[in-house]
């Protein structure tokens, strides 16, 4: 049975379009100052690099083929299907004219490392063994005696272009070989964002820029229309993104994270939500004080997972929390009475209403001086009153110190 299940499995390929994503966001990353150069996957070719003028035309300057194996091992000989099927793809852009030789480079970017009896290791770039003619002439020679029909058929679409064409080609072509594989890719990228963001941080870092980068690859596939991603728009993109990783902020993740449907349950025990139940909170705004709750604890507990926050900054950012409510309390709770037509609902009511509103624009309240993200401001207010450092009712703490006791919290 497993043996027959192997037969349809997709990891190379999945692995394969992985590499080429990550491999043109590395690239991209190297040239992403150049404002001219855009980016393309799977168009013009594996991956490409071409300017665009403003009627749209794309000329292509640097086209890739991307060859990834798991092994290191083939892909480089005389017959092989990845040469030979390479061969094919740039000749046909030739003869469309689709690229110009005397603009373009073409890579030959492949995991695998060529061997010196393998005609295309004459093609390395900046090697004292680099000859064009001679690789030329020895892969034109296996092609015309091939018997493999992949690569007779590849062979004729080469040989029909002109001799001086088929040069001029093959001056174009670099061999990138022993290329990293995904895994190492991913490492590159991280090094190469050391100049945006602290090294300690360049894991989470390029996370978050994989993440925006993918979602922008699907788009860009998805339109047959899309002249490319622009590397002005990645680097706008990183310069943001670092400005998130300063010590004065913080990078979001959970603004509209799907909160799961146990966390806003109607029949909720949570201490944080007795307490509202307590001043008579509507149900409506009690889901919303569920969401925060989650959010909050999600956000925190990544960032400390992350390595972007120590657990230290967060008991001084509680401690402010703390401190401010008091303050506050104090001034709700001495309105309390008939004559001000406030009882001790309404009290906890005007109080729960500052900690959810006014408190999230009160810059003493934010973690960090540059990040204001409400929902962290609500929901730590929900998890200090759902360990009762906190509460709205004016006796809050003798209406629910059994609860508190018997392990009433989250």
């Amino acid at each position: 049975m497993s043996n027959s299940l192997s037969t349809f499995d997709a990891s190379p390929s999945a692995l394969g379009y992985l590499y080429q994503c990550r491999y043109a966001l590395l690239e991209s990353l190297k040239k992403a100052e150049d404002p001219t150069l855009c980016v393309s996957i799977e168009k013009l070719d594996d991956v490409s690099f071409h300017t665009q003028d403003p009627g749209c035309a794309l000329t292509p300057i640097q086209l890739l083929q991307l060859k990834h194996h798991i092994d290191r091992q083939g892909g480089t000989t005389d017959s092989s299907k990845d040469v030979w099927k390479t061969l094919r793809i740039w000749a046909i852009a030739v003869r469309t004219k689709k690229i110009d030789l005397d603009k373009a480079k073409l890579l030959l970017v492949t995991t695998s490392t060529a061997k010196k009896s393998h005609s295309i290791s004459l093609l390395r770039p900046h090697s004292s063994e680099r000859d064009v003619e001679k690789a030329r002439i020895a892969l034109e020679s296996k092609g015309s005696k091939s018997t493999n029909k992949t690569i007779q058929t590849c062979y004729q679409i080469l040989s029909k272009l002109p001799v001086k064409t088929r040069k001029r080609l093959f001056q174009s072509i670099e061999l990138i070989d022993g290329s990293p594989d995904s895994q190492t890719i991913r490492q590159s990228i991280e090094r190469q964002l050391w100049a945006a963001v602290d090294k300690r941080f360049s894991v989470d870092f390029a996370d978050r820029l994989e993440g925006w980068w993918f979602s922008l690859v699907i788009e860009h596939l998805s339109d047959s229309n899309h002249h490319g991603i622009p590397l002005n728009d990645l680097a706008s993109h990183v310069r943001h993104l670092s400005e998130k990783y300063r010590k004065d902020n913080l990078p979001s993740d959970f603004l509209d994270a799907e909160v799961p449907e146990e966390e806003r349950a109607d029949n909720d025990t949570r201490l944080f939500v007795r307490q509202l139940e307590l001043i008579r909170i509507g149900r409506d705004r009690i889901r919303r004080a569920q969401e925060c709750h989650y959010r909050a604890v999600a956000q925190r507990s990544h960032w400390i997972r992350s390595q972007l926050l120590d657990i230290s900054e967060l008991d001084d950012f509680e401690l402010r929390l703390i401190d401010e409510f008091k303050e506050k309390a104090a001034v709700v709770h001495e309105g309390i009475g008939p004559e001000n037509g406030i009882d001790e609902f309404r009290a906890g009511q005007n109080l729960y209403n500052w900690s959810q509103v006014d408190a999230t624009n009160y810059p003493a309240l934010y973690l960090r001086p540059n990040l204001q993200l409400p929902y962290l401001t609500r929901g730590s207010f929900q998890m200090l009153a759902d360990q009762l450092r906190v509460g709205w009712h004016p006796e809050y703490s003798k209406k629910l110190a059994s609860s508190a006791s018997a392990g009433g919290g989250s």
